[in-house]
């Protein structure tokens, strides 16, 4: 595969741009197939995140699996998982129990943890909660294992987290999962997430935030 820009060639003045050569997949040569281009992949342009999304049953999009069968690792997947919104609830529910100093706190959101994903973008019940890239890592060195804040200031003072990840948590406003008064809640939380890296989606994990 090889692109030629002006001025390139001895005498040709104009541009020429894309692929000049033979293209092949292993043994097999895709020269003389027909080239198509396509904006996004293909389950966003099938809107797979949507709850509305209806799968063809001739040709589905997804296949089940169990969490101890569920690919891992594997580049540009899409993934869903579906938990009953009661099942949500409940655990808040009992969260608020055994801490007593929350139970007058109102619930304000959740934070998804996606560390254990690659990089990708994520969507709760339709509602795009933003893209995440846990390759994205601070600095492997520079941290102390003891910090004294007292003193002057610099940037490279009281460090920690090296060699982690920049971000391994996404904010979920509540009522994306547990609906409001106006727009109850539905049956299911649906997680969709599409992962260019790859890595393990049955790692990640909801927690209630209060007030």
């Amino acid at each position: 595969m090889r692109a030629r820009r002006n001025g390139d060639s001895a005498g040709g003045s104009g541009i020429v741009k894309g692929i000049l050569g033979k293209v092949t997949l292993g043994s097999q040569d895709l020269s003389g197939g027909t080239w198509v281009h396509q904006t996004g992949t293909l389950g966003e342009n099938l809107k797979v995140f949507d709850p509305l999304f209806a799968d063809n049953p001739t040709a589905p999009f997804w296949t089940p699996a169990a969490a101890s069968s569920v690919p891992k690792n594997t580049p540009l997947t899409w993934y869903r998982a579906t938990i009953p919104t009661q099942t949500v609830s409940t655990a808040v529910d009992s969260l608020r129990a055994t801490a007593a100093q929350q139970i007058a706190r109102p619930m304000l959101a959740f934070s998804l943890f996606v560390g254990t994903l690659g990089r990708g973008e994520l969507w709760v019940n339709g509602h795009s909660v933003g893209r995440f890239d846990t390759t994205v890592k601070a600095p492997s060195s520079g941290c102390t294992s003891s910090c004294d804040y007292r003193g002057g200031f610099s940037s490279s003072k009281c460090l920690d987290g090296c060699g982690q990840p920049s971000q391994v948590f996404l904010h979920v406003p509540a009522e994306w999962v547990l609906g409001t008064g106006s727009t109850p809640a539905a049956s299911d939380v649906q997680i969709t997430l599409f992962d260019e890296r790859g890595g393990d989606p049955t790692g990640m994990y909801l927690v209630p935030l209060f007030g």
